[in-house]
């Protein structure tokens, strides 16, 4: 019988929260108004709460589309700046399809561009991981977060929060459905993505 290689990939989604008081706390050490994840880090600020998602999500076919391409060094769309990428939550628990261009929700969504370029990272066992990183601000993404998904960009800047548009086109490269909680006004939440291939 003959054997098969299979490329496998693992994701996890990781959403650190803090609450409105501590978010004050880092804007008053910093001066940032907006302050990023690796602004809390840097002033030892842990998060109120972490929830971790380590359950299968869905490549979709843009994002397939992406990979081959990036394979054949069409590099149309890629994750190589931080303009160009972007994380999205929406409030829809609508099942995610292959097909899918876009999250679900109609009206509650919202995209961060990433905080910087995604970068990789290489682990213990060898396996090489992607890690995108995107903070929502206090005012940003209020609402149940049900989905998620990475947006890349083929040029240009994500220059729309609400819609998945910008200077160029932006395809949805996961998609996935989880319950990661409900974000208020005051609060700032980094969503970390980790994608990994073995």
């Amino acid at each position: 019988m003959n054997g098969a290689e299979l490329l496998g990939h693992s994701t996890l989604a990781v959403v650190e929260k803090w609450d409105e008081d501590k978010v004050d706390w880092v804007r008053l050490k910093s001066g940032i108004l907006n302050p990023k994840r690796a602004d809390f880090m840097r002033y030892a600020c842990t998060p109120d709460e972490t929830v971790e998602d380590d359950r299968p999500n869905l490549t979709t076919t843009l994002g397939l589309g992406i990979l081959t391409n990036t394979l054949i060094n069409v590099t149309t769309a890629n994750f190589s700046a931080a303009n160009l990428c972007a994380i999205g939550v929406g409030d829809s628990s609508t099942t995610a399809a292959v097909g899918d261009t876009d999250l679900n929700a109609t009206t509650n969504k919202y995209y961060e561009v990433a905080d910087s370029t995604p970068t990789r990272v290489t682990t213990t066992v060898t396996n090489d991981t992607l890690q995108v990183v995107a903070t929502f601000a206090s005012a940003n993404g209020n609402f149940a977060w049900q989905e998620w998904g990475l947006i890349v960009a083929t040029t240009g800047t994500l220059v729309s929060a609400t819609t998945k548009s910008g200077a160029g086109t932006a395809s949805l490269f996961n998609h996935k459905v989880a319950s990661l909680g409900t974000k208020a006004s005051g609060a700032s939440w980094a969503f970390t993505v980790k994608l990994t291939w073995s």
